[in-house]
């Protein structure tokens, strides 16, 4: 949200100014992300404090940096100026001004969506979406519809859909590492716990090429001509691309390794007689 607010010119905060336009000090302290130190409540009793706590209370452990001198002042001058009596008012202007200056800058960016699309981000549930829509308007591209007599090309588009796989692979996993004294033990191996992710998947798929038009079935007889050599050698932006259905031999010996995270998932339902062996 800092970086957004900062993009904003005086006209934006429209929201903001309407809370705190009343007095010129605090309209112009409100123009900016405020200071928090998030990771020293931890309890009702600590908004109870009637000053602000020490520079050091302020260290972000998300993003591991500590606060400079200047935004320090900041957030004393915001103190003073709105008079905090404790951290709970402090706590309370810092959510009022956080929750302003994100309705200005959205309402920033729904302006400018509408000026250079003419399309309201607001009518759709998700950016991709939007995003989808300003793509089909801005092209000009026409894109084939399936027809009954295609019903086979739409079952297979649809089938061909994946998603994430969401399920407790482990039910209990126990680190041993000396971040945690508490539970260290010397004696056993050392253990940790790592939470991986990737980002950008949204914005990555939609940077791919999608299919527009002339579908069709490769005959059968060209099978031979689609060896893997070839197949890798397909340029992401050529001309034609292809859709491959294929069957897979999964070795028994990758099982094991595979268990947790297994590649080619496949939404099905599992005969009664099939699931003995899940």
């Amino acid at each position: 949200l800092r970086s957004l607010v900062d993009l904003l010119t005086d006209s934006d905060f429209a929201h903001t100014k309407k809370v705190f336009g009343r007095n010129e000090e605090q309209f112009r302290a409100a123009k900016q992300k405020g200071f928090f130190p998030y990771d020293f409540i931890k309890s009702f009793d600590d908004l109870k404090l009637t000053r602000l706590p020490e520079k050091n209370h302020f260290y972000n452990k998300l993003t591991d940096e500590s606060i400079s001198d200047e935004n320090y002042n900041f957030a004393q001058h915001v103190w003073r100026i709105f008079n905090c009596k404790s951290m709970s008012d402090y706590m309370r202007i810092y959510c009022e001004i956080d929750t302003t200056t994100l309705a200005d800058v959205f309402c920033a960016f729904r302006k400018t969506c509408l000026q250079e699309y003419n399309l309201d981000p607001t009518l759709y549930i998700t950016l991709p979406g939007y995003a989808f829509d300003v793509m089909k308007k801005h092209t000009n591209l026409n894109i084939d519809l399936f027809d009954e007599s295609e019903a086979t090309f739409y079952n297979f588009f649809e089938s061909a859909i994946r998603g994430g796989i969401t399920n407790t692979n482990v039910r209990y996993c126990k680190a041993n590492t000396n971040c945690v004294p508490d539970t260290y033990d010397a004696s056993k191996e050392p253990r940790c716990i790592s939470y991986i992710d990737k980002n950008s998947l949204y914005s990555f798929a939609m940077m791919q090429f999608l299919p527009s038009h002339n579908f069709f079935d490769v005959d059968k007889s060209d099978f031979g001509f689609f060896t893997p050599e070839y197949i890798s050698s397909i340029e992401d932006d050529a001309e034609i691309g292809y859709f491959f259905c294929i069957d897979v031999e999964y070795s028994p010996s990758l099982h094991d390794t595979h268990n947790d995270l297994p590649f080619f998932p496949e939404k099905k339902s599992i005969p009664v007689n099939d699931q003995n062996e899940c």
